[in-house]
């Protein structure tokens, strides 16, 4: 029974610490260093980003020859915000911490600015509240502020009232209009912002100009994010977007403007170079693995030449295949023990080369004669 190989398998490696330590150690490091990296790739590569139809998520930029990637002007984002019809929206985002000052004691807070409808565009709107509007964004509103959940729990006890209620942040009143779903995870960026999945503890509107001015234009600091349409083609969006940067062109201060969009998947964006960096790793690590079960096999097959009389021995008093495998037998269940075959060879057989083989300590010879005694003792039980 599997007991009985438990057993049996315990009291070898008992007998052979050392063995065991190296066996398990090495087992252990190889299998722990796969489960790490592959929890990092299931979390980067293959999950899912946390946010609602993440596919239709992109990264916008304007690009020149010599700056790829480069964050929105924001003249340009109200324009392309107007003017583009396969997306069902685009939202502006940067970094701007504020300080609570009526706090006790005082904590700074990490925040960040952000345009209209952004965490609708994502996908995650105010648990309570509203979302940011875009008379919000008007420079000389009132200041209003969005709190993360973490924020409201540990400052505001969690308590509704707080929506509606005035803080002060950084020595202005800020009215609180909103407070965000539990986990809710910033999408990151590439220009002052944090990056994806950090912690952020406070957001507010993020000023749009209305005028033009050719500072709107030439200054780029806006990082965006935009929702395509469930209907629009990837032809049907980059045309889309052509035509809008070919509209916004036409009011850049010094024209030809260098400037065209590119979209780029949000999740493309987020894993960037690490995505072949885990894919090495990976691949790494499996064959780290795979060193290992060879060592430990190897060393396995030394066990097994080094036990080969004894192996032997175990295959003449009746043993399965398996069983050998196994490090264990069914002498057990036949009730053939050592102690019953030596007492036939000494007690049933006065055969004098039963005391030679004990005596002399040959192992061979003794499988084979106890294979001799048992075959003998099967034709007298048939006769």
């Amino acid at each position: 029974m599997w007991t009985q190989d438990v057993r049996y398998a315990i009291r070898i490696l008992r007998r052979s610490p050392g063995f065991a330590a190296t066996a398990i150690l090495t087992l252990a490091v190889s299998i722990g260093a796969n489960a790490a990296i592959w929890s990092a790739v299931k979390g980067i590569l293959v999950a899912p980003l946390p946010y609602p139809d993440p596919d239709r998520l992109v990264r916008l930029f304007e690009e020149a020859s010599t700056t790829p990637h480069f964050p929105f002007a924001p003249a340009d984002f109200r324009d392309y915000r107007a003017e583009l019809r396969t997306f069902d929206g685009i939202a502006a985002y940067g970094r701007s911490d504020l300080q609570l000052g009526d706090a006790q004691p005082p904590e700074q807070l990490r925040g960040m600015r952000v345009s209209a409808g952004f965490f609708t565009l994502v996908g995650h709107p105010p648990a309570l509240g509203r979302d940011v509007e875009q008379g919000d964004e008007v420079q000389g509103a009132a200041d209003v502020v969005i709190l993360s959940h973490t924020l409201w729990m540990r400052r505001f006890q969690g308590d509704p009232a707080a929506v509606g209620s005035t803080v002060r942040l950084s020595g202005r009143p800020f009215r609180v209009v909103g407070v965000l779903p539990k986990g809710f995870q910033h999408d990151g960026g590439t220009y002052q912002t944090y990056g994806h999945g950090e912690p952020v503890d406070v957001w507010w509107p993020l000023a749009v100009p209305r005028e033009e001015h050719p500072r709107h234009r030439f200054s780029h600091y806006y990082n965006v994010v935009g929702r395509v349409r469930r209907d629009a083609s990837r032809a049907a969006m980059e045309e889309d977007l052509r035509q809008a940067g070919a509209s916004a062109a036409t009011r850049y201060p010094a024209p030809p403007s260098p400037w065209q969009p590119r979209a780029v998947p949000l999740k493309d964006e987020i894993v960037g170079t690490a995505g072949s960096t885990l894919g090495v790793l990976a691949g790494a690590a499996l064959a780290v693995l795979m060193l290992a079960c060879v060592n430990v096999a190897g060393l396995m097959l030394g066990r097994a030449v080094v036990r080969s009389r004894e192996i032997s021995v175990r295959a003449a008093l009746g043993a399965t295949l398996w069983a050998v495998a196994a490090n264990s037998s069914d002498v057990d269940q036949r009730n053939y023990t050592l102690a019953e075959d030596y007492g036939r060879i000494m007690i049933g057989s006065a055969d004098p080369n039963a005391i030679v083989l004990l005596s002399g300590d040959d192992s061979n010879g003794l499988a084979a004669y106890l294979q001799r005694v048992k075959g003998h003792t099967g034709t007298q039980d048939q006769a």
